[in-house]
């Protein structure tokens, strides 16, 4: 997958910000956004300004990730923006999940600017604008849609495992019908036949 781009607000060096995002996952069945679960995944994000040595952020290096929420936050201090050169910096968030899988789910810029300015604060754009866009908050929040990895081991079960807990019993052709006449016929032991009833039939 491509990952998507954003571009923050410019923040003015010596002042304190962050950097936050929540990641939503887009679900099968229902096409509606849910919380893209964290828990066991890495999370990494990136600052690279141009000739300065990368500043890598982690859950045990600046990152506050709420797993069940998607929420990922970097805090910003004042002298860590102090300490970032003036000007554009990249960063890209990038997650390992359960399989061992890297994506980067998104990039972008940062602009650290001095005081004074010479010139207003530039607009923020997002790009697309589905997969990434800036929620009002505080400190500036990014939303982030991320597909589910295709083909893995544990996405192929989650799937499966959403999609059968969809179908109730009268979606298979016959099966009620079925299922009646083996408790009848004494193909099913009576202690599993008060079980099908139970859940067959309610």
């Amino acid at each position: 997958m491509s990952p998507a781009r954003y571009t923050f607000r410019p923040i003015l060096r010596g002042d304190t910000g962050a950097l936050s995002f929540y990641l939503r996952r887009v679900e099968i069945v229902t096409q509606q956004r849910l919380y893209l679960d964290l828990t066991d995944h890495a999370v990494e994000l990136t600052l690279r300004a141009s000739g300065k040595p990368d500043v890598v952020y982690n859950r045990d290096a600046g990152l506050i990730v709420e797993d069940r929420t998607g929420s990922i936050s970097c805090p910003l201090s004042a002298a860590a923006t102090l300490g970032l050169p003036a000007g554009n910096s990249d960063y890209r968030l990038r997650i390992t999940d359960t399989d061992g899988r890297v994506t980067t789910v998104l990039t972008g810029t940062i602009t650290l600017l001095d005081w004074p300015m010479s010139t207003p604060f530039p607009m923020r754009a997002a790009s697309p604008v589905e997969s990434a866009v800036g929620l009002d908050a505080p400190f500036e929040v990014v939303e982030v849609v991320v597909p589910y990895n295709e083909g893995t081991v544990a996405e192929a079960i989650r799937q499966a495992k959403e999609v059968v807990s969809q179908i109730t019993i009268d979606q298979i052709d016959g099966l009620r019908d079925q299922i009646s006449q083996d408790i009848a016929k004494g193909l099913i032991s009576a202690d599993a036949a008060s079980v099908v009833n139970a859940l067959v039939f309610g």
